[in-house]
């Protein structure tokens, strides 16, 4: 990490709008910062914030969630736009009820070890964003780290464009049929996309297509599993999502530089018969629109 240029003290509320900039870089939080509502926090293009990262475990033990370096968002929080912007290690958050509910964009960022805690209250948007273990903590065991999703920690997006991302040993988010997730590359991942209960009053717009799923050998996703449901559904509106032309594929298990990620095999783990997604007839218009093959879905309750 290099020596703070900008400290931010912990309590600091921003009651204003406010640009942290890249000159001022890295900007360090010392622990929690609060953009009040009606205000506007932006990290500008080329900007670094971090927190003090943890000293690594040196025998087994499972990390935590940062207590310092939060960013509460009640108003706006805007990363980046067209340079890349780095997030180091934090968290941003709009669940709390005193100090959340509000909005975050996310472009042209770089987010290393940080937690999105992001409700469907306000709408969301992360592209052309790179991301390194997000929403995870580590787990050192017998001097191997893995990865592993912090249970009952996932966000959960409506309305949301998640575009152009790469998602590399990562835990992902529930989404809705309002939501749009297309072009994103997920390197083993180590939690599935999770679509969440689907009864809304209006048809779906969803698009989530065109993501490709790459995994290691080892994977802690050991079932390759890359969209599951949850909850109870219209399957009225199950059927009009478009999740046509996803992949999923596997990493050889020998490594050569222009074979790192060439396709070996083509994992379905379970490539369900369309009667077990959907329990109503179907024309065969809607049978072309969700071809599953190719694609790893399990689409049972949780």
């Amino acid at each position: 990490m290099c020596l703070p240029a900008t400290i931010i003290a912990d309590g600091t509320v921003i009651s204003q709008d406010t640009t942290w900039t890249m000159d001022k870089s890295p900007h360090y939080i010392a622990g929690t910062v609060q953009v009040a509502k009606g205000a506007r926090l932006t990290i500008a293009d080329g900007a670094i914030v971090e927190r003090l990262k943890p000293v690594p475990c040196t025998t087994d033990c499972v990390g935590t969630t940062p207590a310092t370096g939060v960013i509460n968002v009640a108003s706006a929080l805007v990363v980046g736009g067209k340079y890349q912007t780095q997030l180091l290690g934090l968290m941003v958050s709009n669940l709390t009820v005193q100090t959340g509910g509000g909005t975050v964009s996310i472009q042209y960022g770089l987010l290393e070890d940080t937690f999105l805690q992001i409700s469907n209250v306000q709408p969301f948007t992360m592209m052309h964003t790179t991301a390194y273990r997000l929403n995870v903590i580590p787990k050192v065991q017998n001097s191997v780290t893995t990865y592993q999703p912090l249970n009952n920690f996932e966000p959960s997006f409506t309305s949301a464009y998640i575009k152009y991302n790469t998602l590399i040993d990562s835990a992902v988010f529930y989404f809705d049929p309002s939501d749009t997730i297309q072009y994103n590359l997920f390197l083993s991942l180590v939690s599935p996309l999770v679509l969440a209960n689907t009864s809304m009053p209006t048809d779906p717009n969803a698009l989530t297509q065109q993501n490709s799923f790459l995994f290691k050998h080892g994977s802690s996703n050991t079932n390759r599993m890359v969209v599951e449901t949850y909850g109870r559904y219209d399957s009225r509106l199950v059927y009009m999502l478009d999740f046509t032309n996803n992949t999923t594929r596997e990493r050889p298990t020998r490594r050569s530089s222009d074979r790192a990620w060439q396709t070996v095999r083509t994992r379905a783990i379970r490539s369900c018969p369309m009667s077990s997604i959907i329990r109503s007839p179907l024309s065969s218009r809607i049978r072309q629109r969700l071809p599953i093959r190719n694609t790893a879905f399990r689409m049972n309750k949780r």
